[in-house]
């Protein structure tokens, strides 16, 4: 359907979440903002999400669209179904400054070193699917455990006060200096453990060489 040589699959452990679309409360134009919402979720609107410039999933199941759904198109409904992650948008709303800073300190800001313990990991991986060793394959264990285990826990991240932290105004000196803390640890951490898992990860492969 897309035109293209190959096609898009979506794996298993995969969330489906829609796209918002809402009128601003006060808008100058809301009769023609509701006008455009309106075309947008109707069927006639979504049909432009099969143009293969734009393809994206219809908030309307095939059976909505009149027929007009190409051979083969995802069905999101589908895919939701079958799907191994249930996106939760209350837990999501609760997370999200958390999440936003996890990610800025422990992989936008220390990429490098993640990508350097990963190329070791799949070194490791790739020597013992020739040749097993039992002390390899334990190092490696521990390096995954190393480099993909977040800085930060389930039962910290389920703490009300912790999440209410990190949306609380970063412009009040003492919420700053606590955020600011924190992140210095995240970013410590995740650097003391991808570089762990990049000896452990080489020591896997040494073991098997």
């Amino acid at each position: 359907y897309s035109g293209f040589p190959v096609e898009f699959v979506y794996p298993d452990v995969t969330a489906v979440v829609p796209a918002n679309i809402a009128l601003v409360a006060g808008s100058k134009n809301a009769s023609e903002a509701k006008k455009f919402i309106s075309y947008t979720v109707s069927q006639q609107g979504q049909e432009l999400l099969y143009n293969p410039k734009i393809s994206r999933l219809p908030i309307l199941p095939p059976e909505a669209m009149g027929g007009k759904t190409p051979a083969g198109y995802p069905n999101p409904f589908e895919i939701a179904k079958r799907a191994k992650v249930q996106f939760n948008s209350d837990l999501s709303e609760a997370r999200y400054n958390v999440v936003s800073a996890l990610f800025d300190q422990t992989i936008t800001f220390r990429l490098k070193e993640l990508q350097a313990a990963t190329k070791a990991i799949h070194a490791a991986e790739a020597a013992l699917a020739k040749k097993t060793n039992a002390n390899a394959s334990e190092l490696l264990k521990q390096a995954r455990e190393a480099a993909f285990s977040p800085v930060v826990n389930a039962q910290k991240a389920a703490d009300k006060e912790f999440l209410a932290l990190f949306a609380a105004n970063k412009k009040d000196a003492a919420v700053s200096k606590s955020v600011t803390g924190l992140e210095n640890y995240w970013n410590n951490s995740a650097r003391q453990n991808y570089e762990r898992a990049k000896s452990l990860a080489e020591q896997a492969l040494a073991a098997v060489k």
